[in-house]
């Protein structure tokens, strides 16, 4: 599937959601998903641990786990601060179980993103449960690494919508039937799928 046919998904989509899209915002550029199954795996359950932080989880427990797994490396520089330090702010994590979302999706662990809804509360029934110090093995088994083209849609998608909520958020409005404040992170995890940059790097220009 060509960009052009893949934005006019993504604009069939806004339409239905009553958005309204720029014709002029560019098309995506970079269709080969650069990220393993293991690597978005790896990137899943270091934000899992890190948003368990956030709402106060222990983080010593939570280092605990994260070496276990062998997944210390993996870890951002803002979430090994989190993970080490009291006086690190957590606050940033709140919103990121919606690349959470994102990103167990795309290895088919969750079956749908729905851009009018915040994150379920059932997400985190999908991931290792860390009150019982669940290890990831047979969480790692079932992910399968969905196909490319479902990727693009919602990469494309998201970015057409993070392009709506800024600038419906620029002329204080709001955009009723898409929830707004998942967007952002959303589309970052859609983003890094398909980009060579560090998590903390990616870029969400509009």
């Amino acid at each position: 599937m060509n960009t052009l046919e893949i934005r006019r998904r993504s604009l069939e989509t806004t339409a239905a959601l009553k958005v309204r899209v720029a014709p002029h915002l560019p098309l995506i550029e970079g269709v080969e998903v650069l990220r393993s199954r293991d690597d978005i795996v790896d990137r899943a359950l270091c934000l899992h641990v890190a948003c368990a932080v956030s709402f106060g989880y222990e983080r010593k427990r939570a280092w605990r786990w994260i070496e276990n797994e062998g997944l210390v490396q993996k870890l951002t520089g803002h979430e090994e601060k989190l993970l080490k330090h009291r006086w690190a702010s957590s606050r940033q994590f709140h919103m990121q179980v919606e690349a959470v979302l994102v990103l167990i999706w795309a290895v088919g662990i969750a079956d749908a993103i729905d851009f009018r809804r915040p994150c379920p509360e059932t997400t985190e029934r999908l991931m290792p449960d860390l009150l019982k110090d669940e290890p990831s093995g047979n969480w790692r088994r079932k992910a399968a690494s969905r196909d490319a083209e479902e990727l693009l849609l919602a990469r494309d998608l998201a970015y057409c919508l993070h392009w709506a909520v800024v600038e419906a958020m620029s002329r204080g409005r709001e955009l009723r039937r898409v929830d707004m404040p998942s967007v952002p992170e959303r589309r970052k995890a859609l983003e890094w799928l398909f980009v060579d940059e560090e998590w903390d790097d990616i870029s969400l220009d509009t």
